[in-house]
């Protein structure tokens, strides 16, 4: 599978949770410029599949970006993990925290450079609501506003192809939507958001399409937004 059209193609893939071995069984072509919301049961590999895609844990199978092996793209590839570990005294503020984010931030050369950076920062603070957290430490705050912090450092990378895990949970109804309105312009400018999501009521307003793990399948389908019925639904308590 060698499809340079096709953003990320994934065909059979095979790893391990912990002592049990997981085949998905599947054939997905990922296009530029879509909302894909991930759904499934908890323990069905949806965070495992995240990290095969981003070379965390090992797998076997056919997985490809743009045509090319993760190794070659690693750089347009974003990934917001599930659960950060970062010490809760570690002295960082959520500027700095967002900051780090950005490819050059060891590698500046001309103060235009760092000067380009901190706008960019300022920008995505302002985008997120956080504009008043930046001198504050990542542990004075609440598990919501930290999900945006992560989000904003992500931001940073400028991206293609983004995978984020839960990345809505602890956040309150504004954050929410102000963090799904980042993920439609990031679609409006030809990026593809991969979000593993279980609000099951708000994939039809959020998402293009899902990809829906059930019984070690992946379907691939778009979602019809004029539907009334609930296909997902469907697959998921089938």
């Amino acid at each position: 599978m060698n499809n340079t059209n096709c953003l990320l193609c994934l065909s059979g893939i095979h790893f391990d949770i912990g002592s049990n071995n997981v085949t998905l069984h599947c054939h997905c072509e990922i296009p530029h410029g879509r909302l894909i919301g991930v759904l499934g049961p908890n323990g069905c590999g949806k965070s495992s599949l995240f990290k095969a895609l981003v070379g965390e844990i090992p797998y076997s199978g056919e997985i490809s970006y743009f045509g090319k092996s993760f190794a070659d793209v690693r750089e347009q590839v974003g990934y917001l993990p599930q659960h950060i570990e970062i010490p809760f005294d570690f002295p960082i503020s959520v500027e700095e925290f967002i900051a780090v984010g950005s490819p050059h931030y060891f590698k500046f050369k001309w103060p235009w450079q760092k000067r380009n950076d901190s706008e960019k920062v300022r920008d995505i603070m302002a985008k997120l609501a956080i504009e008043h957290l930046a001198r504050a430490q990542l542990s004075e705050l609440s598990g919501g506003e930290q999900r945006r912090v992560y989000l904003g450092r992500l931001l940073m990378q400028d991206s293609k192809l983004f995978f984020l895990d839960e990345p809505l949970a602890g956040v309150d109804e504004q954050g929410e939507e102000l963090i799904v309105k980042i993920w439609r312009e990031l679609v409006d400018q030809g990026k593809t958001v991969l979000v593993v999501h279980h609000d099951l009521e708000t994939v039809k307003e959020i998402f293009d399409e899902v990809l829906v793990f059930k019984h070690n399948h992946i379907e691939h389908f778009s979602v019809d937004k004029g539907s009334l019925g609930s296909p997902y639904k469907e697959l998921l308590t089938a």
